[in-house]
């Protein structure tokens, strides 16, 4: 099997330009990872021990921030204290105060409201949920680093610090100059007047210069404060210098021979520029374990970063998955799973591109309230090897990646033989597979195949995974089939035998198992063109006497595929069945049919549903001369087709099998 050389990882800077923070935002990360990039490897930072609520009274400065941590937004065990002015690291350059302009206004404290500073208090945003005893919008930051301040305090109160009090933007010098004249004009400016620095709890906090009584360093004087040191080691985390160090060449550590000190306890300020703000805030937020997050795009194909403790994707959120797709490659070929949800609904998958708002027009796989479900789909890839799941409702989505459609010519690149449909393996007549078991199936074959996987017969919810025996060590992290106690399950797979024709299928529960061999994967053969899903049938809509409403049973129907192909992958959903049945979708001609029109049942199935319930299921068919298959059910059942790609000799890309490799599971928010 090959291995292919993936793109690189999409880093947060290519994606979004701004994020979006929901319910809540996280807390302190356990430390207990490690962190790879092309260029370095930051060993994990100490545990935040939250337990310790004794004030921190006499500080030690950590070590500054190597390029290294700074580059990868991983601050959590050292000091951000790269001096310069605001406006020379791109936050903008506000006007100058003047005492003698009437667009200017002093309150008493700010120049906030000023008709001078209407266009640059845009820049300012408020936090948006109340934090501890904070009302919402009492908290303003400029917009690019909001999310630093309002995480460090919304993780520092969950952690059962009680933020009482707090100020955010303020237009006004510095302390030293009395605050509302700047001798040296805007570059004297206070960091609070560009938004990026916050006072807490001033009362509890004073700002005082110490010195020392007998004649000692004022470095060993406990200054006043009720911090203790895991919330400022929480600031740094999110990039925030501590007032309470003092500045410049002040005490480091309460071994320092200083005659005084000045210490500003209630002060937190970011000294960074808009984009290392912007790695800090992705890097905490995808590095927690105790949060969710979800790069959203958007529908004109903007995307944003959401998060949440309750690990839960909103309806209607199209989330960007990075397949790790080699450059060469134009789809993915990726098995869906749908579970945990407590409503009916569907996902699509797409490639990411701007789209007309709305609910998608076709969908990639039905699931419903009891039950997990899975579904193979080609997906055409957006240009950085991504694709994007939408999802109807709340639910948790899986994506594992099982191939890619590449280049003809690529090394190992294999194209499509279909073959007569023929029921490989069928355990119904014997023993049932138990459960957490590995079955061994002689296939007939030891080259890669395209087969139908059913389950039937089950006894309770679970998933099997079927391929070459050398894959499966343990639980597999990857399925096929994913089953509940009530309804037969059936999913298309690309599955590779051993040298030994032989296929094994693990199986989390008991139950019995069918597979259906349709096609032989070779370097000879039929070419794959993905084509963006475009509905062929529809029984609700269309407007022919032999389908009004639902494909007639034992009724043998053409429908037209893809004009020109050999053979077609399509997506067949049954919706609301009244009986429990099958749908098979093959070419006309592989049907029995008799001199009266009766068809003969066929051997196997595209589709396997239970009464009362929408199922679909990936299928590939031949097609005849003109591009049409048949399409035939024991019973009537309401039926929508969706074709996917389309099989020719001409065709340019083939397919490249890979190792099934699990890219994104919503549960975890990765």
């Amino acid at each position: 099997m090959r291995t292919l050389t993936p793109r690189h990882r999409l880093g947060f800077t290519a994606i979004t330009s701004a994020i979006t923070l929901l319910v809540g935002l996280p807390v302190a990360a356990n430390g207990d990872t490690t962190v790879d990039s092309d260029t370095a490897t930051v060993p994990a930072p100490p545990l935040i021990d939250h337990r310790d609520n004794a004030p921190w009274t006499l500080p030690t400065r950590p070590g500054r921030c190597t390029d290294a941590q700074i580059d990868l937004g991983d601050v959590r065990a050292c000091l951000l204290d790269t001096w310069a002015r605001p406006a020379e690291r791109g936050w903008g350059v506000p006007p100058e105060p003047r005492r003698d302009d009437e667009a200017w206004t002093w309150t008493g404290s700010n120049y906030n409201g000023s008709p001078a500073l209407a266009e640059w208090e845009t820049n300012m945003v408020g936090n948006a949920e109340r934090i501890s005893r904070l009302r919402t919008d009492r908290i303003e930051i400029h917009a690019d680093a909001a999310a630093l301040f309002h995480g460090f305090l919304d993780e520092v109160a969950h952690h059962g610090y009680e933020v009482r009090d707090g100020i955010g933007y303020s237009f006004r010098c510095t302390a030293g100059t009395g605050g509302w004249d700047c001798p040296h004009g805007a570059s004297g400016l206070s960091f609070h007047a560009w938004g990026l620095a916050i006072d807490i709890n001033a009362g509890a906090n004073p700002i005082v210069t110490y010195r020392d009584a007998d004649g000692g360093s004022a470095c060993g004087v406990e200054m006043v404060t009720d911090m203790p040191e895991w919330v400022i080691r929480t600031a740094e985390k999110w990039g925030l210098y501590w007032g309470g160090y003092g500045w410049g060449s002040d005490c480091r550590s309460p071994d320092d021979d200083r005659s005084s000190t000045f210490r500003d306890p209630p002060h937190f300020e970011f000294r960074g520029s808009p984009d290392l703000a912007a790695r800090i805030v992705d890097f905490n937020l995808r590095n927690d374990p105790t949060i969710g997050c979800y790069d959203v795009v958007a529908d004109d194909g903007s995307t944003s970063l959401r998060c949440n403790r309750e690990f839960e994707v909103e309806p209607g959120w199209r989330v960007a998955v990075d397949t790790g797709a080699p450059p060469e490659a134009i789809a993915a070929v990726v098995n869906l799973t749908a579970t945990d949800t407590d409503d009916i609904g569907f996902l699509t998958v797409d490639d990411c591109a701007p789209r007309t708002p709305g609910i998608p027009d076709v969908s990639h796989l039905n699931y419903r309230t009891e039950g997990d479900a899975a579904n193979m789909a080609v997906v055409p890839l957006g240009p950085e090897g991504t694709i994007c799941v939408h999802h109807s409702s709340v639910v948790d989505a899986l994506v594992d990646v099982i191939g890619f459609i590449v280049p003809a010519a690529t090394d190992d690149a294999l194209r499509i033989t279909p073959v007569t449909p023929r029921r490989a393996e069928d355990t119904r007549g014997g023993a049932p597979l138990g459960d957490f078991s590995l079955h061994r199936s002689d296939v007939g074959a030891d080259g890669i195949m395209l087969a139908n996987l059913t389950t039937v017969s089950m006894d309770g919810a679970g998933f099997a995974s079927t391929g070459d025996c050398n894959l499966f060590d343990g639980i597999p992290q990857w399925s096929n089939v994913n089953y509940s106690d009530e309804a037969a399950r059936a999913n298309l797979a690309v599955v590779q035998p051993d040298a030994d024709r032989t296929l094994c299928t693990f199986t989390q529960t008991t139950t019995h198992l069918l597979i259906d061999v349709l096609a032989e994967l070779t370097p000879d053969g039929l070419g794959i063109v993905p084509r963006a899903p475009h509905r062929v049938l529809d029984t609700r809509t269309c407007e022919t006497g032999d389908c009004p409403g639902v494909l007639h049973g034992g009724v043998l129907r053409r429908v037209p595929m893809a004009p020109g192909a050999a053979a077609a992958l399509a997506n067949i959903t049954v919706i609301g069945a009244t009986d429990d049945t099958f749908i098979t979708l093959a070419e006309c001609s592989t049907f029995d049919v008799a001199d009266d029109g009766t068809v003969a049942v066929p051997t196997t199935s595209s589709v396997n549903v239970d009464a009362g319930t929408t199922v679909a299921n990936l299928a590939m068919t031949t097609l005849d001369a003109d591009g049409v298959a048949c399409l035939w059910s024991p019973v009537d059942v309401t039926v929508v087709i969706d074709v996917q790609a389309e099989l020719s000799a001409t065709a340019e890309h083939s397919f490249a099998l890979v190792d099934p490799i699990r890219v994104y599971d919503g549960r975890t928010g990765s």
